[in-house]
């Protein structure tokens, strides 16, 4: 009888150990899981915020462009801050 009565427990703490072990193995898996998600979630603000960037230089020299065209045409027009008196290009600024 009391051998009955030790295996029973030795089932039953067999069974608690399991159960312990178990949800620390899940706990551990969430837990990676957890920091994959928030490592990819920073490279895609990563990659975000550089693709932000580099839309934002693109627009930026666009308008620069444009605006350079424009002055060139007003400067060969008579109507540019330099009265039609020639200069060297914007877009270098060394030849003067």
């Amino acid at each position: 009888m009391e051998a009955k009565k030790a295996e029973a427990l030795q089932t039953e703490t067999a069974k608690d150990v399991a159960a312990v072990a178990g949800t620390a193995v899940l706990d551990s898996i969430a837990i990676a899981d957890l920091t994959d998600a928030v490592k990819e979630l920073a490279l895609a603000i990563r990659e975000d915020t550089a693709s932000d960037k580099a839309r934002h230089n693109d627009q930026l020299r666009s308008v620069l462009e444009r605006l350079t065209d424009r002055l060139e045409e007003l400067e060969e027009g008579g109507r540019g801050p330099h009265q039609g008196q020639p200069r060297g290009s914007r877009r270098d600024p060394h030849h003067r």
